[in-house]
């Protein structure tokens, strides 16, 4: 988005063994439990890239420095190549290792999205989120031995507790329930996509006000579909509040 490439590794270094080869044995420090960590590495003006190979600066995880690396345009294949390095190898003591489970990807910046739960709109998320035929098909890896594993990422900037009412149900029954007076508010704060203008732009036909209008323009013009709910967008209106 925007020539904007964000690629998110996560890893996890369960045991280290670092040794100093002498006389052609190896000595080991003790394996230790190290924790995980996230690394997201935002790549701009990404087609503008020239060299064959690019390298994230460096995270640290346990302790020890890594890496990414890709390759813009293939290791020689016609894919996005992306490895996860220790940095500074070289410099290491002789015979050392790392033993790693780590996992890479690409962020998806349109599915990033922003929403105000509330007693009426208690879930939201994407209705076209994946292809099925590319969920089940065995080669793209996302459904091995017939597990699906499913991840998300939140951040909660607002909270509003609401109201504990005691209404009478059909049968004259009282009943608690919660009373939000500030439903609404939120609806028109920052932009999902951006995260800083404000939002002021509908999709049409679905309705949905997802963003600022420089965001949802840009979206429409390279034909993405609403941020919310996927559907294609014939054109973006501005929403005035008084």
């Amino acid at each position: 988005m925007n020539d904007t490439l964000a690629i998110q590794a996560e890893v996890t270094v369960p045991k280290v063994g670092e040794g100093q080869e002498c006389c052609g044995t190896m000595q080991n420090h003790p394996a230790v439990d190290l924790p995980s960590s996230k690394f997201t590495w935002t790549i701009r003006n990404f087609s503008r890239l020239n060299m064959k190979k690019h390298y994230s600066e460096s995270f640290q995880v346990g302790g020890y420095k890594w890496r990414l690396l890709i390759y813009r345009k293939g290791n020689n294949v016609d894919y996005l190549s992306m490895y996860l390095e220790v940095a500074h190898a070289p410099d290491l003591p002789c015979g050392w290792s790392r033993n790693a489970q780590f996992n890479l990807s690409v962020v998806n910046q349109v599915y990033n999205t922003q929403h105000t739960f509330n007693l009426r709109e208690s879930d939201w998320g994407f209705t076209s989120f994946m292809p099925l035929n590319n969920l089940c098909d065995p080669s793209r890896g996302f459904l091995v031995d017939d597990t699906l594993i499913v991840g998300a990422e939140v951040d909660v900037s607002e909270v509003v507790e609401g109201t504990v009412v005691i209404q009478q149900n059909k049968e004259g029954v009282p009943e608690a329930g919660l009373s939000n007076s500030a439903t609404q508010q939120g609806r028109l704060s920052s932009c999902a996509i951006c995260l800083d203008a404000p939002k002021e732009g509908a999709c049409i036909p679905c309705g949905h006000m997802p963003g600022c209008m420089s965001c949802l323009s840009n979206i429409e013009v390279n034909s993405w579909g609403c941020p919310i709910c996927r559907a294609k967008i014939q054109k973006v209106v501005r929403i005035y509040t008084v």
